[in-house]
Parts: structure tokens; C-alpha cells; sequence
């Protein structure tokens, strides 16, 4: 019979009648060897002339240095446990992505970039602000994501996280993705909307004061180039938000629909400017400054980095995101950076004054609230 297996069972109280006896004959026998081990011990010191003082002495001494020995053990597993947390979870949290990481810019964390980039994108008037991070263990980090509606001026908060490298944001954070029906020709088939319903919305626009602040989806009847579309803006006292982009030819359906933010508004991060030129559509007065060259800039850089990191896109949904961004960027570079409509805000008389112009073919009001 091996002793160690016998001992376990004894421990764990599985052992058999025949282990149990076994070991308990061994611990008797232990037992009566420690005894006779204790008093030779004593009696070997009082043979060789060894006071009772002095065998009191070396007691003490054997009982102390036992003391240390313990205190000393406890102490090093405390080091170690120290160490552990210390030392040895940022080592093992460098094997996993870290989103709290700023390389492309000191004021950003890496990880706001595919953000800012898919949010602008794909999610009309909605600017993303920031991501705040807190890590929760090796490779697990606590993610909240900031969102800003740039047409009810309220912000959205949503929960995400991080685990080994597993990026799990939530399904409402594609809830603002632009609809296939809000613009009339944004792909194929077309959505416009039926003459009761178009006339329906030019009376409520006509039926609304001038203090009302209107957020409206107004669709082009011919696409327009960043040139013309910058002449319209200019003409306009309206604020215009976000430009849906054509991402393929008119005849074609490529989803999702995509487009940029005309305001040059939010922060400012210069260093991912330095890879992607525009990246950051900044403009010191309102979009006044900003040329037809620079909006091309500013979403070939948006597209090329969404394209360069496909990978991050992965989390959202399981997409070929890298050849759809590719196929866009291509488009673009061959036909240019055209829109067929855009979201303004402002008053209901300034929105149905673009009516004016010839080129509008519908007006969609999406949000109204008082102007201060």
C-alpha cells in the first residue's frame, strides 16, 4: 500500500477500513517517534553537563528562531503576492491589446479613432466624443462610449468592453445607423417618398414659427459635387450637420449607406492628421473656411482608415467591412466625392427656402424643439 495515495484518501475522507487502519498505525508510530526524539534530545543536553538554565536558553533560542522561520515564510508570500499584482499583471497585461494606449495622438486614446470614424460615417448628426476606460484585470478593460446627437444636443452614454483582446460593444450602438429610406436617391431602388406624404411635411414645416429649431433630411434631385454643394451652404442660413455620400453607382445597392460631418465641430486631434490628411475636419468660423478640397480629403481619409483597420469592425458585426471600404474608396476615386442630401437644422423658413434652388426634391423633418 502507498502511503501518499493512503494518506490523501484519509485526508479527504475516502480512505478504505484497510487505509484508515494503515495510516492511523503510521501516525502512532510517528507520534511515538517524535516523543522519543523530543526526550533524547533533552537527555543528551543534560549528559553533557548542561544546565538547566542553559538548556532553557537553547529552548527559547530553538522556539524563536522557529518564530522568525514563519514570520519570514509569511512575509515572503506577501512580497510575492505584492509582486504578483505589481509587477507581474502589467507584464502579462501587455500580451493583450491595451485600449487605453495614445500613440497616435496625447490627447486620445487609439481606441477613439475606429469610433470616430465608423460613428461619422454611418450615423447622421451623431459625433463621437470619447471612450472612457478603466482596466479590470490582465487583458480586461471597462469601456464606456461616449456619443454627442448633434441635433438634440444630448449625449449618449453606452457600455462596452474588452477581454483578451475580445471587443464586445452593444447592438444600440448601431441604432443611429443611417436608414436606406431617410434620403430619396441614396441607392437603388430609390425611396422617395408617395406626393400626400411629401405635401404633408411642407404644411408642417409652413405651420411652425421661426423659434422652433428644425432638424430635416432634405434630398437632392441630382447629386451634387463638393463645390455646388459648398455654394448652397453658402446661400443658406441653415446649420448643415452630415452629407450622405454615393458610395457606388445610382443603379447599385451598397450597404451600409455612408457620409461626413460638414461642420468641422468637436475636437481637435492633429496626429492622426499626419497619416490620414483631414482625418479631423477642423474650421476656425463655422464650415465658412472649409473648401471643396478639403471635404474630398476629409472622407477619402475616413474611408482609408475604416479600411485599414477592418479588423476593429469585426466587432460590431460579422462583415467584409475591409472590401466594402476598399470598393467605396474606389468609387469615389473614380467619380468623385458627390452627395445626394444632406441634414440641416435651423428654422422651418430657411429649410423650405432651399426649396428655391430647383434641386431639392423632398424635405423630411426629424426632430423639432425650441431655439434659445
Amino acid at each position: 500500500m502507498i502511503f501518499k495515495e493512503a494518506f490523501e484518501n484519509y485526508r479527504s475522507g475516502t480512505a478504505t477500513p484497510e487505509e484508515t487502519e494503515y495510516i492511523q498505525q503510521e501516525l502512532e508510530k510517528n507520534q511515538l517517534l517524535s516523543e522519543y526524539m523530543e526526550k533524547d534530545f533533552e537527555i543528551d543536553l543534560e549528559s553533557e553537563n548542561t544546565s538547566s538554565a542553559e538548556l532553557k536558553k537553547v529552548k527559547k533560542t530553538i522556539r524563536r528562531r522557529s518564530r522568525n522561520l514563519v514570520a519570514i515564510s509569511v512575509a515572503i508570500v506577501i512580497f510575492l503576492a505584492v509582486m504578483a499584482h505589481y509587477a507581474a499583471s502589467p507584464l502579462l497585461n501587455k500580451l493583450y491589446y491595451n485600449p487605453m494606449t495614445n500613440e497616435v495622438d496625447e490627447f486620445a486614446y487609439d481606441v477613439n479613432f475606429p469610433f470616430i470614424a465608423y460613428t461619422e460615417l454611418h450615423q447622421a448628426g451623431i459625433y463621437y466624443g470619447d471612450t472612457l476606460v478603466e482596466n479590470t484585470g490582465i487583458g480586461k478593460y471597462s469601456m464606456t462610449l461616449v456619443r454627442y446627437d448633434l441635433s438634440t444636443g444630448e449625449s449618449d452614454y453606452l457600455s462596452a468592453s474588452m477581454d483578451k483582446n475580445k471587443l464586445d460593444v452593444p447592438v444600440s450602438f448601431k441604432r443611429d445607423n443611417l436608414s436606406m429610406n431617410i434620403f430619396a436617391r441614396a441607392s437603388s431602388p430609390t425611396y422617395d417618398l408617395d406626393a400626400e406624404t411629401k405635401e404633408n411635411f411642407i404644411m408642417e414645416l409652413e405651420a411652425l414659427p421661426d423659434y422652433i429649431n428644425v432638424t430635416a433630411a432634405v434630398s437632392f434631385s441630382e447629386d451634387l459635387n463638393m463645390s455646388q454643394l459648398i455654394d448652397t451652404m453658402g446661400k443658406s442660413d441653415l446649420g448643415f450637420l452630415w452629407a450622405g455620400i454615393r458610395n457606388s453607382p445610382e443603379d447599385v445597392q451598397r450597404y451600409p449607406l455612408c457620409g461626413m460631418d460638414l461642420t468641422g465641430a468637436g475636437y481637435i486631434y492633429e496626429g492622426i492628421n499626419k497619416e490620414y490628411p483631414k482625418f479631423e475636419l477642423s474650421s476656425t468660423s463655422s464650415n465658412a473656411d472649409l473648401t471643396a478640397a478639403d471635404y474630398e480629403t476629409h472622407f477619402k481619409s475616413l474611408v482609408k482608415y475604416s479600411m485599414d483597420h477592418a479588423d476593429f469592425l469585426k466587432s460590431l458585426e460579422d462583415s467584409d467591412y475591409a472590401n466594402y471600404y476598399s470598393s467605396v474608396l474606389d468609387y469615389v476615386e473614380s467619380d468623385g466625392v458627390k452627395t445626394y442630401g444632406v441634414m440641416v437644422q435651423g428654422s422651418a423658413t430657411d429649410i423650405l427656402a432651399l426649396m428655391d434652388n430647383g434641386n431639392v426634391s423632398q424635405i423630411w423633418p426629424m426632430n423639432a424643439d425650441v431655439s434659445f
